[in-house]
């Protein structure tokens, strides 16, 4: 029997549902905008460069440091010869970046990838990372591949002359959280639900549609209300809460949208969610979980770039998905990405989706499933937004070369402009202004 306390805490939260996600309509207000490739332009040639965000300051603004603006992303060299690491790029236009190069010279595990996250400029004057490791394995028993994945923080002096903007060794480099199984299923859990349950539709297509275990994307953020700091992260639900494989109403929607419902496995093992963790010290260097935001429960195994902005008196919060990803049928969701948001008057509040039902940015691809980005010259994924209401993101086709065939290649995408007004969103514009130093 669930304790009074247990109970309070589902009631708190909040679910993407079935309904809401099945309801989603694309027009001109939400659909990515055409761009012209050619004005977009590699930040540093022969590299990819994917998930970005800006360094922060503690009051959840962008940070111009001694007038700089400072750009964070995952790269690695278009070859594959090496793998992704945080890296940096500097602005005084804000306009045109100069690349630093990496954040770390050397992983804080070796043999392992830097995935995406959150940086801050403190108030010391030094600049705190919260990232992912993600360290591959193979599962021998159902002879798939999985990551390992827990945060890490980092605390960097940053240096300022003429010579541009350096970022020295860190001075404090450790791992910050991993899944507790608890409220946030590890690793192992999601291998043994795997055998459980084995996916139906990831037979021809390969290990990208496996139950997907998510424990990545840190996003640092102070509550200026109650002077608390967080991280909202991607996860999958633990066993105490909203588990994997159970069913709700809650989770599809009213009871008049899929009367009759019956999951599927795959349904079954879509529970995605919003994390939350509250640093328990003044140097942002522990925390302890508090039970997910909101789910994504036999919607989604997957809801990406976590990110929370207090605007207006309302407290927004993002996320991004893959349709390929999701368990709803039709709706065209085929090779068509994401941008998910919603909105409370608390922090821990009920989340309403903005737009009834969620969508605030979406793209299409067409081609074969999971290949269609490859081939989409007009691709942009990893929307985050900006507190100005902007949207980043990076676009994986280019034209680098005037009169040459277009390279595949992954760089800053055109940045997206919305008109947020309460529940509803609209896209007003884009411009072009994340390139390269001329």
């Amino acid at each position: 029997m669930k304790t009074s306390e247990q109970k309070a805490k589902e009631k708190r939260i909040s679910h993407w549902t079935r309904e809401q996600a099945s309801n989603m309509e694309y027009d001109e207000t939400n659909t990515f905008p055409l761009f012209n490739s050619s004005k977009v332009k590699p930040l540093m040639k022969e590299y990819h460069i994917w998930d970005s965000w800006f360094i922060m300051d503690q009051e959840n603004e962008i940070a111009y440091i001694e007038g700089y603006k400072i750009f964070i992303a995952l790269g690695r060299k278009a070859d594959g010869s090496t793998k992704p690491k945080l890296m940096y790029f500097y602005s005084k236009d804000d306009l045109h970046y100069k690349a630093g190069g990496n954040v770390f010279e050397e992983n804080l595990v070796p043999d392992s990838e830097e995935w995406s996250g959150s940086t801050i400029y403190r108030k010391d004057g030094k600049v705190q990372f919260f990232y992912t490791v993600s360290k591959a394995f193979h599962d021998e028993e159902t002879g798939t591949w999985q990551s390992d994945q827990f945060f890490a923080t980092a605390i960097l002096p940053i240096t300022i002359n003429e010579n541009g903007v350096q970022l020295g060794k860190p001075t404090y480099h450790y791992k910050l959280a991993e899944p507790d199984g608890s409220l946030y299923q590890t690793v192992q859990q999601t291998i043994e639900f795997s055998k459980k349950f084995p996916c139906q539709h990831n037979l021809k297509s390969g290990n990208d549609l496996m139950d997907n275990y998510c424990f990545r994307d840190p996003h640092y953020f102070h509550d200026l209300k109650t002077d608390k700091h967080y991280l909202f992260f991607e996860a999958c639900t633990g066993n105490e809460l909203d588990a994997e494989n159970t069913i709700k109403r809650d989770y599809i929607g009213r009871s008049t949208f899929e009367p009759d419902y019956q999951p599927t496995v795959d349904d079954l093992n879509g529970n995605g969610c919003i994390g939350v963790a509250e640093f328990t010290n003044d140097i942002l260097t522990d925390c302890a979980f508090h039970e997910p935001l909101l789910t994504a429960n036999l919607v989604s195994d997957e809801i990406e770039r976590i990110n929370v902005i207090h605007k207006d008196g309302k407290y927004y919060l993002y996320t991004t998905c893959h349709g390929n990803k999701m368990s709803i049928k039709g709706n065209d969701l085929e090779n068509r990405d994401f941008l998910i948001g919603f909105y409370s008057d608390e922090l821990f509040g009920k989340y309403v989706p903005l737009n009834g039902t969620g969508l605030v940015l979406t793209q299409k691809s067409h081609g074969p499933r999971w290949l269609g980005q490859e081939t989409n010259h007009q691709y942009a994924y990893s929307y985050l937004v900006l507190p100005d209401n902007t949207v980043i993101s990076y676009a994986s086709y280019s034209t680098l070369n005037e009169g040459e065939p277009p390279v595949a290649i992954k760089t800053a995408a055109p940045t997206i402009q919305l008109d947020i007004k309460g529940d509803k969103t609209k896209i007003i514009g884009m411009v072009y202004n994340i390139l390269p130093e001329e």
